[in-house]
């Protein structure tokens, strides 16, 4: 009988809790990742290590961080900065979703399963794998004002952290006609903001 990727993913999950990302070598362990690599659509081991933690996490109705992730598997942080482009590879996938998209630090976005995937899995279905990119999609001038009214609000944020925020928002989107106008007609960054800030009202008025 075939196994389902419900049935592959619980049987990993078994194997990688507090693992410590070590010891996962014999052949029936190997057998069972690929189960997962193959009914999801993953590439590589590490993506099914993050997919299976991420996925038990979601059950629990969690979103979780690199903290949470170094918890699950029972490893450092530190380990956990060698899996960061399979977690980026799950989420350009559209595997796994940012709930914090603001943050800049990886170590303070928190991250689930996608809710399409999620149905997909429990449901026996195929899993579709996006060919999106999310870094490419575009923001519009509402979108881009939101993020730094956000940051701007976070009361963690200093200054410092917040002009490069804003900075390489400004790099990354200066195709924009009303970033590069802003930047030709405000010289200080910190006015910027203070414009792109107030601005998010203005939008939120009309």
């Amino acid at each position: 009988m075939v196994k389902t990727s419900v049935q592959y993913i619980k049987e990993a999950a078994k194997k990688l809790v507090d693992s410590k990302l070590q010891r996962l070598g014999a052949a029936k362990t190997q057998e069972i990742f690929k189960g997962v690599m193959q009914t999801v659509g993953l590439e590589s081991l590490e993506e099914v290590y993050l997919f299976v933690a991420q996925f038990d996490l979601t059950c629990r109705d969690r979103t979780s961080n690199m903290d949470d992730l170094s918890n699950y598997f029972e490893c450092s942080s530190l380990d956990m900065i060698e899996y960061i482009p399979a977690l980026k590879a799950l989420e350009r996938k559209g595997l796994i979703v940012r709930r914090r998209r603001r943050e800049e630090n990886i170590f303070k976005q928190d991250f689930a399963v996608s809710d399409s995937v999620m149905a997909a899995i429990i449901e026996n279905q195929s899993v579709e794998i996006s060919q999106v990119s999310i870094d490419e999609i575009q923001i519009d001038k509402y979108e881009y004002c939101k993020r730094i009214a956000e940051k701007v609000e976070d009361d963690d944020v200093v200054t410092d952290d917040l002009v490069l925020f804003v900075d390489k928002l400004e790099s990354n989107n200066s195709h924009l006609t009303f970033v590069s106008e802003l930047k030709t007609n405000v010289n200080d960054i910190l006015d910027r903001i203070l414009l792109s800030r107030g601005n998010i009202y203005l939008l939120n008025l009309v």
